[in-house]
């Protein structure tokens, strides 16, 4: 990789990364894209934990009941052992699965105020966010 084009923020020129686009593939890469890039990019470098699986976390009141799997949009979790097993990669902080878990056991991983509060919209049930997951898999 061309490090002339490195801007020393974690991230490299719009030159490269189209360069790295065009290598992989795809067509065009516009420069909505590239700059959307850089966003996460600059993300991932400002706040680790949302890519590594630490931003939510998986407690020991885990019963495995599958819940969890079944309304993250990013499928980030999976049953192992009986227990909910957090994936690394990125999350989109929506919650779903903390805020539908019964036993209250995926927490943030960073302090909360009230680590047991949850949020339902009682306008969407369970069923609905699952059947929705489901049909983008």
């Amino acid at each position: 990789m061309d490090s002339s084009n490195y801007n020393g923020a974690g991230s490299y020129g719009s030159r490269t990364i189209s360069a790295i686009y065009h290598i992989a593939g795809y067509e065009k890469t516009s420069d909505a894209e590239v700059l959307h890039h850089k966003k996460i990019m600059k993300m991932a470098e400002d706040s680790p934990e949302l890519f590594d699986g630490t931003l939510l976390r998986v407690t020991d009141d885990c019963i495995g009941c599958g819940i969890c799997e079944s309304v993250c949009p990013n499928g980030k979790y999976s049953l192992s052992e009986g227990k909910a097993t957090r994936k690394e990669g990125p999350c989109d902080y929506c919650q779903a699965c903390a805020q539908n878990c019964p036993q209250k056991a995926i927490i943030p991983g960073k302090t909360d105020k009230n680590p047991k509060a949850r949020f339902r919209n009682p306008q969407i049930s369970l069923q609905e966010i699952m059947e929705v997951n489901n049909s983008h898999k």
